[in-house]
């Protein structure tokens, strides 16, 4: 039986019939588990449900007496040589297999919810040799890091499927041999800027095994730009960083799930509770025929390994830092990647906080994974197998054993070493691999060899559903965040109020004093209100969440579906603003009569408020995505605001004025208030009113208002 998880050895369980079915662990490192007692040598049953390689999160055996066996390869032709199976767990291709989650699959990838159900199918070719076919899965399938829809698989080809990696060995499709410890390698690794600075310089590095690696060094050294460029974020100057042979930097889709990257800033949104954000997460990262079931189990799995169960139904912003700081590596953990790498996830935390967090990253390494951090926490090296030292320049100055730094740099006193980063030094490079491990680097490497050229890797379009997620997400922050949902709701009902504020009674009918403007006034309220309404509810929205957008860009989140999520919830925003303001008005104020294409003039200004709301909002996005913090967000409201007073035609005569009139056209509020302006017939019942051809009292003049509306809302968007 062949488990495609890193944590499970080439040969991990045996099963023998002894008067009945006995399940003995062949001496691994991370164990066999039952209902969470580590196993070596125990009678089972039917229906008992084992775990290999964790006793929480590890891959699942479930024993049943009358278990399908997978069939053998058929026998060789006359004449033919006896073509046995590889070396190593595998199984055999025949006449054709079906991959996937499902246990009805012929290779089932056990609990790899980063699998579609029936992910890909591999048959042979008539003319010889064979082919793999993608069954339309969420996560794609790569072969040698290139997303293939059909075509050949050849000997020795890896099959990327989810997190599992199968080669083609002699008609056998067999788990990637010793995944772990061809995990990290870094060779002559170099990123200069484009003024000439280099902030890498020549980093080499390798990585085997589980193991736990802390990057060190002054400000400056290049450690945070080190990671961003072995995660695939940064593309290198010169040099190479690969993981599992494949260059990172030119094969993100396949490797996406396998390198959890966790930055130093917050990851969450602060207004969800705990399990909230992480099933979210889970629905974007995971596949799409992923049931809820399984998402709330593995939600559960991740919280409970990092010990969070506790505050599931937590709101994120009422976590201590150090629980914070879990809950981002949680994110990650959801796809079960082999390797972490994490920047200063020990800033900022007291003492005994960061042992909390360091002895946290010691299990995740010693369950079988890789993890690298950079840290300027000095008080828990010890704890690390290697550390990397570098120098102002990102220059190597040590890579080894902790235990050998003192030896090194001739002292223990970290403050004299630190001065003397700062100096010209020759660097030195010590074995990396700890003497535990040791016998590992005695093995035979495969050859690591560049990835195909190709197109990016990238997910397989799952449009709707991150659209459908990302919406539901938006809303329920927005339900969380009560003091800006009061002030969503309350906003409309002020502007309204202010309508009590203009003189007069008729409202937007004919006034009883022909003299009176007190139409164009109100009209003034309503439209200019609506932008104002629309922008202030999205100008802080993008640039507040940058942060978390980007993290979730790069593990695989499209961006047509983050915006066009946002577009909808905002756009249910301001219909819903709308109808307050409007309703509203219409019981402080009389409504206009008959409309300039429909029979209600009411319905088409609730149109016209509606419009200018919405573009309002989109584009408070659109600069909200031009902005750099949130506090620069308040000028370019007051401007957009202001600029929209004066565009809009209703205070200061526009028409005919050179420049001023030209600029109007792109201000939304100039063609809401023409849309309003034409259903109230303006130039009829204000006397005063300028001709403005705008608010001509017709269908053709309100139709192209409103489009108008509709373009500037594209347009922005």
């Amino acid at each position: 039986m062949v488990l495609a998880d890193a944590r499970v050895a080439e040969q991990h369980v045996q099963f023998t019939h002894e008067d009945g079915w006995v399940a003995r662990d062949l001496g691994t490192s991370t164990g066999t588990w039952i209902r969470g007692s580590r196993i070596t040598d125990v009678r089972v049953g039917n229906g008992v449900t084992m775990r290999l390689g964790h006793p929480v999160d590890g891959s699942t055996v479930e024993l049943y007496d009358d278990a399908i066996q997978p069939s053998a390869p058929p026998s060789p032709g006359a004449g033919s040589a006896q073509v046995g199976p590889p070396a190593g767990p595998g199984m055999w291709i025949g006449p054709g297999l079906v991959i996937g989650r499902a246990p009805d699959n012929d290779l089932v990838l056990t609990d790899d919810l980063l699998a579609s159900r029936r992910h890909a199918a591999v048959r042979p070719m008539p003319e010889g040799g064979y082919e793999v076919i993608d069954l339309d899965s969420s996560n794609r399938t790569f072969v040698n890091g290139v997303v293939v829809d059909a075509g050949p698989l050849r000997d020795g080809d890896v099959l990327t499927i989810g997190a599992s990696r199968l080669v083609l060995r002699s008609g056998w499709l067999i788990v990637a041999a010793r995944e772990q410890e061809d995990g990290v390698r870094v060779d002559h690794l170099t990123f200069q800027l484009g003024n000439g600075r280099v902030l890498t310089d020549r980093v080499s590095l390798t990585l085997r095994g589980p193991a736990l690696m802390a990057v060190i060094g002054p400000s400056g050294a290049g450690k945070s730009t080190l990671l961003r460029l072995m995660s695939g974020e940064l593309p290198p100057s010169s040099g190479a960083a690969r993981y599992h042979g494949v260059t990172v930097h030119n094969h993100q889709g396949e490797l996406r799930s396998r390198i959890g990257v966790v930055p130093q800033h917050t990851i969450a949104h602060r207004q969800l509770s705990t399990a909230k954000a992480l099933g979210y997460t889970a629905e974007l990262r995971l596949t799409g025929d992923t049931s809820g079931a399984e998402r709330r189990s593995r939600v559960e799995e991740v919280l409970h390994e990092l010990g969070l169960s506790e505050h599931g139904s937590t709101r994120i912003d009422r976590l201590s830092g150090g629980q914070q700081r879990r809950l981002s590596i949680a994110f990650e953990l959801l796809t079960r990647p082999s390797l972490l790498l994490l920047d200063e996830p020990t800033s900022g935390l007291d003492p005994g906080l960061v042992r909390l967090v360091m002895n946290l990253l010691r299990g995740l390494a010693d369950t079988g994974r890789q993890v690298i951090l950079t840290t300027h926490d000095l008080g828990h090296l010890e704890m690390c197998d290697t550390v990397l030292i570098l120098v102002p320049g990102g220059r190597t100055s040590y890579l080894g054993s902790p235990i050998g730094i003192p030896a090194f740099f001739g002292t223990d006193d970290w403050a004299d070493i630190f001065d003397s980063l700062n100096r010209p030094t020759q660097s030195a490079v010590v074995d990396p691999v700890p003497p535990r491990r040791r016998r590992l680097g005695r093995r035979a490497t495969r050859t690591l060899t560049e990835a195909p050229e190709g197109p990016q890797s990238a997910m397989r379009a799952r449009w709707t559903q991150q659209l459908a997620v990302v919406a539901r997400r938006q809303l329920a922050i927005l339900s969380a965040d009560r003091p800006y949902a009061a002030f969503l709701l309350g906003l409309p009902l002020v502007l309204a109020t202010l309508a009590l504020t203009v003189p007069g009674g008729a409202g937007l009918s004919p006034p009883a004093d022909p003299s009176s403007t007190e139409a164009t006034r109100l009209l003034v309220l309503l439209v200019v209100g609506a932008a104002f309404m629309g922008t202030a509810a999205t100008i802080r929205d993008l640039v507040a969440e940058r942060g978390i957008y980007q993290h979730e860009r790069a593990a695989g989140l499209l961006p047509t579906a983050y915006i066009g999520a946002k577009l909808l919830v905002f756009a249910m925003v301001a219909i819903v603003q709308s109808m307050i303001l409007v309703g509203l008005f219409l019981l402080v104020r009389a409504g206009p009569g008959r409309g300039s294409l429909l029979a209600s003039g009411n319905v088409e200004l609730f149109v016209a408020v509606t419009g200018t709301t919405l573009a309002g909002a989109v584009l408070g996005l659109a600069i909200s995505s031009l902005v750099a913090t949130v506090e620069q967000t308040m000028p370019p409201l007051v401007i957009a605001v202001m600029a929209q007073f004066v565009l809009c035609g209703g205070l200061i005569e526009i028409t005919g004025r050179p420049v001023l009139e030209q600029l109007s056209w792109l201000s939304p509020a100039r063609w809401g208030y023409a849309a309003a302006a034409s259903t109230t017939d303006v130039r009829t019942i204000v006397v005063t009113a300028p001709a403005d051809p705008l608010w001509t009292h017709s269908a053709a003049t309100w139709t192209g208002a409103v489009a108008m509306l509709v373009l500037l809302t594209a347009a922005s968007a």
